[in-house]
């Protein structure tokens, strides 16, 4: 595929040739300023109303989301990420602490 911009997953591929690298959405249970009031209520382009993650697990512990997503994937790479309703949207403490 040709690709005109250097997206993650293409990345990935040329940094692991041959291995499948799966990434794991990671709810870390932050808000996200187009959703709190902050900058707006209505969300943003970039999330649907669920945002990327699995529904069923966002108030599990990371820990947990991390090991149900690896049990149905043993025999792959990963690489989890903060991922539903822009979980980065914390004080730097709090993402080191979660992460």
């Amino acid at each position: 595929m040709n690709e005109h911009f250097n997206s993650f997953g293409g990345f990935l591929k040329k940094k692991f040739p041959g291995l499948k690298i799966l990434k794991i959405p990671i709810n870390g249970g932050f808000s996200c300023p187009n959703r709190d009031g902050l900058l707006s209520k209505n969300g943003c382009i970039f999330c649907d109303r669920f945002a990327a993650g699995p529904i069923h697990t966002a108030s599990w512990p990371i820990e947990k989301q991390i090991e149900s997503f690896i049990s149905k994937h043993p025999h792959n790479k990963f690489i989890a990420y903060f991922q539903s309703h822009c979980n980065t949207y914390a004080p730097v403490a709090e993402l080191k602490r979660k992460s």
